[in-house]
């Protein structure tokens, strides 16, 4: 299980719903928008993810954030 802080889990729940919703990833700046906070510190939250396991991304490549099928969430 991988644990997450809350606003890790919050954005990891916002990038799994705006995909379902628009088939397609979001952006650093939808994430930033939907989490309330600047676009460094939702890059920031989405490099977490990454660096965890729970999302992967290809680098210099837009809108390529996604959740790595089959991992289960925890909160710390």
């Amino acid at each position: 299980m991988i644990k997450l802080t809350a606003r890790q889990k919050q954005a990891f729940e916002f990038i799994k719903s705006y995909i379902k919703a628009n088939k397609f990833s979001p952006s650093v700046m939808d994430v930033a928008n939907d989490l309330g906070v600047t676009n460094n510190a939702a890059s920031d939250h989405i490099n977490a993810l990454v660096k965890k396991g729970a999302v992967s991304r290809t680098n210099g490549k837009a809108r390529s954030i996604t959740p790595v099928a089959g991992i289960k969430i925890g909160s710390k």
